[in-house]
């Protein structure tokens, strides 16, 4: 099979295939670490169970898969507001959506981003018409001036009461008690945890802003290459040695930024190399948005029968897993049938403000 993503000339359509992948891998990572935590249930007593599994999950995965998840959607964003036609109005709508996305996840997950996602990608239309030196600069400005924040200033303490109390997965508390934890609780609890790196959400969007309209992404295939992947992660290792030694908090937004694109660059180079093996994942990353939110909502419900009982962890992180395979099964079987995932449809139904047949009038072979 020949692969659609040539050499010789930029890719020009909407979707490319290894992204979607990319994706797919990245959900992957940010599920694991969600279930290493439990999705939230940790409790010490239950999470020193399986210690060795949590801390592999921690030193290899954590920060780095939701790094390049938020630079994926970034990218994203970039292919609807590269449309000069594409109303911004229209566009914070769908931005507007995504946060009740969020709210509706959140009645089940406190550490859903989609909230966040939507607030930040609302701010993103302004940036639509910089250029690309423009869009780096202002990358740079908002990893730095998170960085600084990080080292120097705890916004936590100028915003909050430090009295407040989380415990919706708290000790001795019951499924029933999470999910009628009040939603203000849980809002307040994230943004108390988001202020700590302010902008690294942000600044990761417009990571991702800037490739897609420098046309590194349009001609991906050329800039993965086993030379970079080398530098990343020689950079990464290097950045991430420091920063544990010395206690260098400040490091760590960097050495994340390393990390995330020394996996990426590890997975993209398996994924060209075994084409088309891994387009089993494609339809999974088409269907993020769906994938994500029941990662979470499943995840919060399995965890709050696991940790009551005290079921040692490695036995939830392998459900988990089992969960993620038939999250992919899923996805390859739907996508057959339909054009887009269910909150996918869903969201495109709410932005357009009609209903949008969904049904795919040719079955993919």
């Amino acid at each position: 099979m020949e692969n659609k993503e040539s050499d010789s000339k930029p890719v020009k359509k909407g979707r490319i295939d290894s992204i979607d992948a990319l994706r797919a891998a990245a959900l992957f990572g940010i599920l694991l670490v969600h279930a290493a935590a439990a999705f939230g249930w940790s409790s010490m007593e239950y999470t020193t169970l399986g210690d060795q599994t949590r801390s592999f999950i921690r030193l290899f995965l954590s920060g780095r898969c939701r790094v390049v998840f938020r630079v994926l959607y970034g990218v994203g964003l970039y292919w609807i507001l590269r449309h000069h036609e594409y109303p911004s109005s229209k566009y914070i709508w769908r931005c507007f959506l995504l946060c009740l996305i969020g709210l509706f996840n959140k009645l089940f997950f406190t550490h859903d981003v989609l909230l966040w996602y939507g607030l930040w990608g609302m701010v993103l239309v302004c940036f639509r018409n910089l250029s690309v030196k423009q869009l780096w600069i202002s990358f740079v400005a908002a990893l730095i001036l998170n960085t600084l924040i990080v080292e120097f200033i705890d916004l936590r303490e100028l915003f909050f009461d430090n009295d407040f109390v989380y415990d919706r997965y708290g000790e001795g508390k019951s499924l029933g008690d999470a999910l009628k934890y009040p939603m203000w609780d849980t809002i307040y609890h994230k943004i108390m945890i988001r202020l700590k790196m302010p902008f690294d959400t942000f600044s990761m969007f417009l990571l991702g802003f800037y490739l897609a309209e420098s046309g590194i992404i349009d001609n991906l295939k050329k800039y993965v290459t086993v030379e970079y992947f080398l530098i990343f992660t020689l950079v990464y290792v290097a950045i991430d040695y420091y920063g544990l030694h010395y206690g260098i908090a400040a490091l760590n937004t960097f050495g994340d930024v390393c990390g995330s694109f020394s996996y990426s660059l590890l997975f993209l180079l398996i994924y060209y190399k075994t084409y088309p093996f891994f387009r089993f994942l494609e339809p999974y990353g088409r269907m993020s948005l769906t994938n994500y939110s029941m990662q979470g909502i499943v995840g919060v419900i399995l965890a709050g029968i696991f940790v009551p009982h005290h079921w040692l962890l490695k036995y939830f992180i392998l459900t988990m897993i089992l969960f993620y395979a038939v999250q992919v099964v899923f996805s390859i079987v739907w996508m057959k049938y339909h054009k887009y995932g269910p909150f996918e449809w869903l969201w495109r139904c709410g932005t357009e403000r009609k209903w949008i047949k969904n049904k795919r009038t040719e079955i993919i072979q």
